[in-house]
């Protein structure tokens, strides 16, 4: 009996060694890949209507023309934002930052008057472009439902050109300046993904100096106290 208990224990011992002790096996996780999450692109139009005029009647000192009736200069607006969002602050507001690079076209006619009747009036056009970049935040707070306001301000760099054009001769000037702007309005949340959003927006660029064009003068368009409304949407990533 005790013979074959020695010899089944043994077996047992035999058999353990064979088939090896288990171990267990653990999954390596894999490397983290870059995230995506709270970065949006977003991209609007929008309009200015009926910028100040640069042009009187001294801009027409020692030439044949002693006054000029200009037209409304409006702006088409377009703008391209990427950023991030960094989410809620202790008093509810959403806060983000982004870069926006803009472009704004605009065009106005001119009407020039003679001193005699000798001289005949003359038409011409000036035609404006203007690229803003610029470094921006924005807060936004919830009001009800997918609805919610927002509020951003941002500084930067514009770069200008300016022409002109008349029957006779025609020049143009690249310039530049510091420019600032602020824009409110409603946000509708689609989905978390995808919003759309409108308001206005206040623009400030120092001055958009102007090439001699036309009958010797100089123009300035000035974007001072400027408004414009906007609409567009935004992609949550």
């Amino acid at each position: 009996m005790k013979l074959h208990t020695l010899i089944l224990a043994a077996g047992s011992v035999a058999a353990s060694a064979f088939a090896g002790v288990s171990t267990p096996v653990t999954a390596t996780a894999p490397g983290t890949e870059p995230s995506l999450m709270g970065w949006f692109i977003a991209g609007s139009f929008g309009q200015i209507y009926d910028v100040g005029k640069g042009l009187d009647a001294a801009a027409f000192d020692g030439t044949n023309y002693d006054s000029a009736n200009v037209g409304k200069l409006d702006f088409d607006m377009y703008n391209l934002q990427i950023g991030r969002d960094f989410g809620l602050l202790d008093e509810g507001f959403d806060m983000a930052a982004y870069l926006e690079v803009g472009y704004l076209d605009g065009s106005v006619s001119v009407a020039a008057h003679p001193l005699s009747i000798v001289t005949l009036p003359t038409d011409f056009g000036i035609d404006a472009q203007i690229i803003p970049v610029t470094a921006n935040f924005k807060l936004e707070h919830a009001i009800a439902g997918p609805l919610s306001c927002y509020f951003s301000g941002g500084l930067g760099y514009a770069w200008t050109r300016y022409s002109g054009n008349n029957t006779s001769e025609s020049s143009s000037a690249n310039g530049g300046g510091f420019y600032a702007q602020f824009t409110t309005g409603l946000i509708y949340n689609i989905n978390p993904h995808l919003e759309i959003f409108g308001g206005g927006r206040w623009l400030y660029l120092s001055n958009l100096s102007g090439a001699k064009v036309g009958f010797n003068h100089a123009a300035e368009i000035k974007l001072q106290d400027a408004w414009a409304w906007e609409a567009g949407i935004r992609f949550n990533f």
